[in-house]
């Protein structure tokens, strides 16, 4: 157990090398207040907020706050119901010699409130600025709008969005300085505190960025112009406006819109669909509309040609390659569904991971909290003790020594939840810099799953097994395809339209033309033969009175013009026995992860029914300790040391519910049916 001694002070000269609290003020309204903490100097805090009953909050100083006010005298008909200082553990005869006139050691500073309510923190110099309430309050004018702002908790009730304290278009720095009690009666008449205080004000230039401001906002702007350039112009859904407790569904629906192997999903589903227009249309009959015009000269006249027409041209037999080439695209459109679907369930597994994650961090936050706070009242209780003789000096040491790891626990339970915050936010897809709670309790309710049932699901509808299936008749498609241009290839070409030709000393008569022909060829040893026939009949052309017609035949015979097709046909049986290797792998893949999910829930139910045991033997622990306090049998230190194994264990079952969630995302994941266990 970590042990600490009390602070050792030095002897300074005058009592402005310490840090006083000069006053404090409170408006208390009936929904709203304002509580205005004035010091010698810049004072380190860190505020919680109490959940038990109605609310309130502990504002604890980060070093020694010294006091010579003893009571706190306000209004109670408002939102507070009270305000008490707690004493450090520091004696009086171990006060330093300037401060003993009066003075004691602050610890922390509890305010309690009639109802919860949220709350925000301004800073400025040596001034700090308390607000409870959703109704805005003017800001001193001594503030400016570079002060930290500390976002209150949503409440459930939604606010008006003009409600918060914005201070605008006011800048000034401030020098306040305190004085002692005034003597002259006739000025304390005129007064209605007893230590009013004097502010100076003096203008100056509004401050500049601290470096860590200034870094932020280089990243976030540098990052901003990353992703503009990445993603196309394409908009990135943000969190909502005004709003940062977000259920599961929400953060689903953002990181799934702005997940980009998505968006590619989608656009191979698109280019699939162009690509089974393509096939289709390479069924179907080709027309082009063709126009020529020619003038020329000849034996020194001039004359004039024009023709235009429609080309029509029909493949006739192909061996069957256009319906397999069809059937292909088809199946190549399936495989980009499956793509589409894998990735869904990619995201959302790691989004419901990363969200359980955050709500986890979330409770053992309020779990600490809760510990903190109670922590302080035993450190109080043994204060008391001490100071009335009737405990040791090592137990308080023991006591202050766990409350410091209570807080520094605590301290570690809050960057657990900005490490979950960014987590989410970044499996969402989002300003990873962005305010985000999980709004969701981490609630138990077992499900029975069979092994059995999960692993026939996920043969039926896991993804990439149908993807892979797909993959493998694909390829075959594709072996087919090119073992079918070793076969016949027949095409039909014709032409009608009209032509003419005339000097241009005389009129231009248009006749009508045609022709109509066949090409067949074959591949034969890496050589091609192909045979053309062609019929035509044409209108008189230039210095003919009457109408051409022929037919003409021809024969060719390409000599090794296709050693391409034997690398075409071999490509393609290694694609499909790849695909069928892939086929079985993803099978055994898919065998595995189900078993290995399924382990993982497993385990997570024995975990919480262990934890469950354990925090009803840590309880019952804790009820005999306190009970055991009461009379003596039991040190304080003891008890508080049952209160931190029962944090422990109330920790351990949270994880222990996050396990069993995201298990079941998993299990879910694993079987290809989001949302199937709930």
């Amino acid at each position: 157990m970590l042990a600490i001694t009390l602070p050792a002070f030095a002897r300074p000269s005058s009592s402005s090398d310490f840090l006083i609290l000069l006053d404090i003020t409170a408006q208390n309204n009936p929904d709203s207040a304002r509580i205005t903490i004035y010091t010698n100097k810049f004072l380190e805090y860190v505020d919680y907020e109490l959940q038990d009953g109605s609310g309130g909050i502990v504002f604890d100083p980060t070093e020694p706050l010294y006091v010579n006010i003893e009571g706190l005298n306000f209004d109670k008909s408002g939102i507070i119901s009270g305000m008490k200082f707690a004493k450090s553990a520091i004696k009086q005869d171990d006060l330093p010699e300037v401060l003993k006139a009066g003075f004691y050691p602050l610890d922390y500073l509890v305010i309690n409130l009639k109802l919860k309510s949220g709350y925000r923190i301004s800073q400025r110099a040596n001034m700090i600025v308390l607000d409870i309430g959703n109704t805005a309050m003017p800001l001193p004018s001594e503030f400016v709008p570079s002060f930290t702002l500390k976002p209150a908790p949503v409440p459930k009730k939604e606010v008006a969005s003009g409600a918060g304290l914005l201070p605008e278009d006011i800048a000034a720095e401030f020098i306040k300085t305190k004085q002692g009690k005034k003597q002259d009666k006739k000025k304390e008449k005129k007064s209605k505190k007893k230590q009013e205080p004097l502010v100076e004000k003096v203008s100056l230039p509004l401050p500049a960025l601290s470096p860590q401001e200034a870094v932020a906002m280089d990243f976030k702007r540098l990052r901003e112009e990353i992703l503009s350039r990445s993603l196309s112009g394409k908009p990135s859904l943000k969190l909502p406006q005004g709003r940062n407790v977000l259920g599961f569904n929400q953060c689903v629906e953002i990181g799934t819109t702005n997940f980009l192997p998505l968006v590619i999903a989608e656009e191979e589903m698109r280019l699939g669909d162009m690509k089974i227009n393509e096939a289709k249309r390479g069924i179907y009959p080709t027309a082009t509309a063709k126009y020529t015009t020619t003038d020329g000269e000849t034996l020194g006249v001039e004359f004039t040609e024009k023709s235009y027409g429609m080309q029509v041209e029909q493949p006739l037999y192909y061996g069957g390659r256009l319906k397999l080439t069809l059937k292909q695209a088809q199946i190549n459109r399936q495989v980009a569904q499956s793509k589409f679907d894998k990735a869904e369930a990619d995201v959302v597994s790691k989004i419901t991971e990363a969200f359980y994650g955050l709500a986890t961090a979330q409770l053992n936050l309020e779990d600490q909290k809760e510990l903190f706070v109670k922590s302080k009242e035993m450190l109080a209780l043994a204060e008391k003790k001490y100071n009335q003789d009737l405990t040791t000096k090592l137990e308080l040491l023991n006591v202050q020594s766990q409350c410091n790891q209570i807080d520094y626990q605590l301290a570690v339970a809050a960057k657990d939840v900005d490490i979950a915050k960014i987590s989410l936010l970044q499996a969402m897809g989002t300003d990873p810099q962005a305010d985000i709670r999980a709004d969701m309790p981490l609630d138990y309710a077992e499900n029975i799953i069979d092994i059995n049932k999960c692993l026939l699901l996920a043969y039926q509808n896991r993804p990439e097994l149908h993807m892979n299936e797909l993959l493998r008749e694909a390829a075959e498609y594709e072996e087919k395809i090119a073992r079918s241009k070793d076969d016949f290839k027949v095409d039909f070409t014709g032409f009608v339209g009209q032509s003419g030709g005339a000097y241009k000393t005389e009129p231009l008569n248009m006749g009508s033309d045609w022709y109509m022909g066949f090409k067949a060829s074959k591949p034969w040893l890496g050589n091609t033969g192909s045979y053309n026939y062609t019929q035509n009949k044409t209108s008189p052309k230039l210095g003919q009175s009457t109408r051409t017609g022929g037919t003409s035949q021809s024969l060719e015979f390409g000599i090794l013009n296709n050693m391409t097709a034997y690398s075409e046909k071999q490509s393609a049986l290694i694609s499909k026995l790849k695909a069928e290797n892939e086929l079985v792998e993803i099978e055994k893949a898919i065998n595995t992860e189900v078993r290995e999910t399924y382990s993982s829930y497993e385990k997570a139910i024995m975990q919480i029914q262990n934890t469950q045991e354990k925090i009803r033997f840590r309880q019952e622990e804790l009820n005999t300790l306190k009970a055991q306090s009461e009379i003596n049998e039991a040190a304080l230190s003891q008890v508080l040391d049952a209160m931190v194994k029962l944090n422990d264990e109330k920790a351990l079952y949270h994880q222990a519910i996050a396990s069993y969630k995201t298990a079941l995302a998993n299990l879910n994941k694993a079987v290809g049916l989001i949302g199937y266990f709930n």
